[in-house]
């Protein structure tokens, strides 16, 4: 019988990232998404990391919780890179549907979600979830640079995405 991966929490405030980028399919630019969260209970680790963690790999969501993102974050949906990997919550294209994998997006260097200094954080706008309690994740994490980098205290309010669906290239 598979082991189960242990749940983590993600501890609030928790804040959804959207950055404009490149399809490598169709080289149209096209919106990506990405969780960060206050702090994160690792149940692989069982510790508590405190700190701004941008999620990664995002393997499980509460069904309510990944409605509410999916409702505001077109193309953002569970997804497998390959057939025989477990899915995970993926970017997808919105012009020609191809998948932005999360090693596209966070491995490298100037992508969405890998900033290499403060100045490549101007395409990222922040938006603060309306979420009191912690939420259950499976997911990979990484914090510093782009963690570091964005100013939270003018992170805009969920209800400022649904009025503004526009890609941000």
């Amino acid at each position: 019988m598979p082991r189960r991966t242990p749940l983590s929490k993600a501890i609030p405030p928790l804040f959804l990232l959207r950055a404009g980028e490149c399809c490598p399919q169709c080289g149209e630019g096209t919106n990506a998404f990405a969780l960060l969260v206050s702090g994160l209970y690792d149940g692989v680790e069982d510790d508590t990391f405190n700190g701004f963690i941008l999620l990664k790999d995002i393997k499980y969501l509460p069904k309510r919780f990944l409605a509410m993102l999916t409702e505001h974050c077109p193309g953002w949906r569970f997804d497998r890179e390959e057939p025989s990997e477990p899915a995970c919550l993926m970017n997808h294209c919105l012009r020609c549907a191809a998948k932005l994998t999360d090693t596209h997006i966070h491995a490298e260097p100037g992508s969405a979600f890998y900033p290499t200094s403060p100045d490549d954080c101007r395409n990222i706008s922040v938006y603060l979830l309306p979420v009191e309690i912690q939420v259950r994740v499976v997911c990979g994490w990484s914090s510093g640079g782009l963690t570091d980098w964005l100013d939270y205290d003018l992170a805009k309010s969920w209800e400022a995405l649904a009025a503004d669906p526009s890609p941000t290239l």
